[in-house]
C-alpha cells in the first residue's frame, strides 16, 4: 500500500516496546509519562507526523505520545484513531476529551459496533484501525491513490470472499458456547 520510496520513513511503536508482542507489561500503557518519553527517544522531530491509535480511545500512553508529538511537530496535524463514540470518550475520560477537542489531530472515530465474530474487541478495532492507518498514510504520500484501494478493498469483499464458507465454523462455534 506504501510507496517504496516511502516505505523507510515509518516507525512504529507500542506501549512496551517489542517486548510486549511477547509478554504483557502490565500497567505500562496507563502511563503517560512513558508514552511521551518513548515518543521522544525515538527521535521525533517537526515534520514528523503521529498516527496515535488506541482501541478504546482512552488509552494515557496513547493520548500522551500524540500530544508529545503535536509539541514536538507543530507544522502540521495528526492522527488519532478509536472505536467509541466521542460523547461517550468526552464524558468518561478528560485526557480523550482533550484529544477530541484538540484541533491539532484529525480525529478518524472508527466506531463499530458490536463484535461480528466471537472473539476479542480488540481484534476486531484492530483491523479497522489497520485499513484507516493505511489508507491515512497513503493520503499523506499520494492522495489520488486511495479511492482505487478502496474499488480494491471492496471488490474483494463483494466478490472474491467466501464468506458463506465460514458459517458451518462460526455454527460450531456458537454451539460450543452454549453447551458450556
Amino acid at each position: 500500500m506504501v510507496e517504496p520510496e516511502y516505505r523507510d520513513s515509518f516507525r512504529g511503536f507500542m506501549a512496551g516496546g517489542d517486548v510486549a508482542l511477547i509478554r504483557s507489561i502490565e500497567k505500562f500503557e496507563d502511563r503517560e509519562e512513558y508514552g511521551r518519553r518513548q515518543l521522544r527517544d525515538l527521535g521525533f522531530v517537526d515534520g514528523d507526523l503521529i498516527l496515535a491509535i488506541t482501541e478504546g480511545g482512552e488509552t494515557p500512553f496513547v493520548i500522551a505520545a500524540g500530544e508529545e508529538g503535536v509539541k514536538l511537530s507543530p507544522s502540521r496535524k495528526h492522527y488519532f484513531l478509536y472505536c467509541n463514540p466521542d460523547e461517550t470518550l468526552c464524558r468518561l475520560a478528560e485526557r480523550s476529551k482533550r484529544v477530541i477537542e484538540n484541533d491539532r489531530f484529525i480525529k478518524m472515530n472508527l466506531t463499530h459496533g458490536p463484535m461480528g465474530i466471537t472473539g476479542s474487541t480488540r481484534m476486531q478495532a484492530t483491523t479497522v484501525q489497520l485499513l484507516a492507518a493505511g489508507l491515512a498514510i497513503q493520503h499523506h504520500a499520494k492522495p489520488e491513490n486511495i479511492q482505487p484501494s478502496l474499488q480494491r478493498i471492496a471488490k474483494y469483499i463483494c466478490d472474491d470472499c467466501r464468506f458463506d464458507e465460514l458459517a458451518p465454523f462460526t455454527t460450531a462455534e456458537a454451539a460450543l458456547y452454549r453447551a458450556g
